[in-house]
């Protein structure tokens, strides 16, 4: 794991140095706090950092300030190391975001098991993390299988009615084609036209007129919406890696309000 050192003491920094590689740490290491916060700033992935309170530039607490203020500070562990004494400069470190105080001259075992209990909390964090991920996106899905089964419902709802629709219609259709024949054959009968009488009243063929194509119409709109959905999500997810392209940004916006609504 890597860790930031930054003190304006060139021995100590050396010191810090040869222990940590010497236990499989890998260091960068700067001598003033403008220094430090330049790195921590252009390297969001760094979650250890040990540094001085006094530094030329900006000290160790005013940088422990400013991962607060960025919101950073449960992201990175940071000891401050200095030879000030007293409960309230203790109080001062943490309260600016600090998360653990050493005093100078330092006890290495010491360092190295602080440097330790920072990583196991790192760990936690990434975990929790990864579990808040998990989350949103459980509740994203739950969000999209709502409105996905909305549209699919009536979509059900419509092709059942189409279903018991055509077979009315069909119905009617065979004794039609039974009238026509007899009607070819002049010989049509009382009771052909009673059926096919009563055979349209039970159809309510005006009504089968009306809502088929609305149930069409629906259907089709329905289908639309879910494609839109899935569409979207598919383009809102979607990248390429490190590829460059053109991009509508109509469109990803358009994307984003849909996964948003």
């Amino acid at each position: 794991m890597r860790v930031l050192i930054a003190d304006d003491n060139k021995l100590i920094r050396q010191t810090l140095q040869e222990t940590l590689e010497s236990h499989g740490y890998e260091v960068i290491s700067c001598q003033d706090g403008s220094e430090a916060w330049q790195i921590l700033s252009q390297n969001r992935d760094l979650r250890l950092a040990i540094l001085d309170w006094e530094m030329p530039g900006v000290d160790g607490v005013e940088i422990c300030r400013r991962l607060q203020h960025q919101k950073r500070f449960a992201l990175i562990h940071v000891i401050i190391l200095t030879g000030r004494t007293g409960a309230e400069n203790v109080s001062a470190a943490l309260h600016a975001g600090a998360s653990d105080y050493m005093m100078k001259p330092f006890q290495s075992d010491e360092l190295l098991a602080r440097l330790k209990v920072g990583e196991r909390i790192q760990e936690l964090q990434i975990q929790l993390t990864h579990a808040s991920k998990l989350q949103s996106l459980g509740t994203l899905a739950s969000g999209l299988a709502h409105e996905i089964n909305t549209p699919i419902q009536y979509i059900g709802d419509n092709l059942r009615f189409l279903q018991t629709g055509f077979h009315d219609l069909l119905g009617l259709l065979e004794l039609c084609l039974e009238l026509h024949a007899a009607a070819s054959n002049t010989t049509v009968s009382e009771e052909q036209l009673v059926a096919i009488e009563k055979t349209i009243q039970e159809v309510d063929l005006n009504y089968l007129a009306c809502e088929i194509p609305a149930a069409v119409e629906q259907s089709l709109t329905g289908i639309e919406k879910v494609a839109g959905i899935v569409r979207a999500m598919k383009e809102f997810s979607c990248h390429n890696g490190e590829i460059q392209c053109a991009v509508d940004i109509n469109r990803s916006i358009e994307n984003t309000i849909t996964i948003s609504r």
